[in-house]
């Protein structure tokens, strides 16, 4: 190369473009120092977590992703949301457990906090609960009795399902029947009821919404599991009235082969016309509104008729941080739950993409919010929420935790057992009593065993 009429060497030529890359490098790393350090910490020091959601239904899914990512865009995360059915989910997570790769965050189902906790799998929400509130933010003791335990919060509520009762107005209005509030009542509605192919009542029995079913009945009648301090009490007059009135009721009002349904069948059964009434969730009226519009000017929804109080179950979805014994992902796992319960999360995303009927905050923050009140002023079943918020929710407890916490709930959910003492009265022909005294040994086994 020739410069100012002088021939420069093929060192000097090496030298001045070693230079003159080497300026732009400085020049282009300064200039883009935060792309850079953004651009690094995406692809190779973000923390990442694991978040099993077993609302595994599109509009959860779409809710928890689209909070996840919103997680993301502040702090130095990845977060994978993973589907879990319902059906299998404690028992997955227990086999994650034991063999040692647990979930850093996930849903848990009612009382199941307090297991895991046991089996040293979980690290406490204390600091969330003090951010978020304290304790008095919740709405209902049975968010407390599932998860606190020897003064530390093991899970924290995030929504609640009451259970209610589902009617068809239209068949009482014909029989000219009045909504039954007391057993009797109920018992002569499903009577008026049943006849020419219809049946008057059905509830699930065989799959997992069973043992809630059957509780919401139990409460009625002042029946439980549990003592106030803690003792197996389930062998008592009322629990044997209870369970001998409610598979009668069955038995001469529901459809054959009631031991066989889950809540699907219960479901189908409403929608088709074959039965009046139904155990079941504030989901179903979503379903209905986008869904069978000529069926929802039809049906009503009622509190469970008492014998002796009222009551019922109401179904708690909770959050819940595993000891993954790496500090950083178990900081970010707190912070990712205090970050769902934003309303502007748990309600403006999450309740607003579909499930608004079903699912009550379960936060005082959440129910008084704008964004809630928004939400329910537009929902075609505006005035219906309000009464299962005031009329109902108020009195149902969550299964087996009438009084206080306990360390079984999960299992007595997750083994089945108030189905299976019902299920030796309808398929074994057992009397109620002798079916409830081999429940009381069942329970008094699952204590015993620790």
């Amino acid at each position: 190369m020739v410069k100012n009429g002088c021939k420069m060497s093929s060192s000097a030529i090496t030298k001045i473009q070693t230079i003159f890359i080497t300026a732009i490098m400085i020049v282009a790393a300064v200039a883009g120092a935060s792309w850079y350090y953004l651009s690094t910490s995406t692809s190779q020091n973000r923390v990442k977590l694991t978040f099993w959601s077993m609302d595994t239904d599109t509009a959860s899914m779409n809710s928890f992703n689209t909070i996840a990512r919103s997680f993301e865009a502040s702090y130095p995360v990845n977060i994978t949301v993973v589907p879990v059915d319902w059906g299998v989910a404690q028992t997955k997570v227990l086999a994650a457990v034991q063999a040692g790769n647990p979930p850093d965050v996930s849903v848990a189902g009612m009382g199941w906090a307090l297991l895991y906790m046991k089996m040293g799998a979980l690290v406490d929400l204390d600091q969330v609960v003090q951010d978020i509130g304290g304790t008095s933010q919740f709405l209902s003791p049975s968010m407390l009795y599932e998860n606190q335990w020897n003064g530390h919060m093991w899970g924290i509520t995030y929504v609640s399902y009451p259970n209610i009762l589902l009617y068809r107005k239209d068949w009482l209005a014909t029989k000219n029947l009045t909504v039954p509030t007391t057993w009797a009542e109920f018992e002569n509605v499903c009577q008026a009821l049943t006849g020419n192919g219809r049946y008057a009542y059905a509830q699930p029995v065989a799959d997992m919404n069973g043992h809630k079913a059957i509780w919401c009945w139990m409460m009625t009648d002042n029946a439980t599991i549990f003592d106030k301090d803690n003792n197996v009490a389930f062998d008592t007059a009322r629990t044997v009235e209870t369970f001998d009135w409610l598979s009668n009721i069955m038995k001469n009002y529901s459809p054959p082969g009631i031991a066989s349904y889950g809540f699907s069948e219960d479901d189908l059964a409403f929608k088709n016309g074959q039965v009046g009434i139904i155990w079941g969730y504030g989901e179903m009226l979503t379903d209905y509104a986008k869904n069978f519009p000529n069926l929802m000017p039809n049906v009503g929804v009622m509190d469970f008729p008492m014998k002796t109080q009222l009551g019922g179950q109401i179904g708690n979805e909770n959050l819940v941080a595993f000891n993954t014994s790496d500090p950083e992902r178990i900081k970010y796992s707190r912070m990712f739950i205090e970050f769902i319960l934003k309303p502007e999360n748990i309600v403006g995303t999450y309740l607003k993409n579909g499930v608004l009927e079903a699912a009550f905050p379960s936060l005082k923050s959440l129910s008084t919010s704008s964004e809630y009140s928004t939400l329910t002023a537009a929902s075609p079943w505006n005035s219906t929420i309000n009464y299962i918020a005031t009329q109902i929710m108020p009195h149902e407890t969550t299964m087996s935790m009438a009084f206080q916490g306990n360390l079984y709930a999960g299992q007595i959910e997750g083994n089945g057992i108030l189905q299976k003492v019902m299920e030796h009265i309808l398929v074994d022909d057992w009397t109620a009593q002798k079916a409830v005294t081999d429940g009381q040994d069942i329970f008094k086994t699952l204590v015993a065993s620790g």
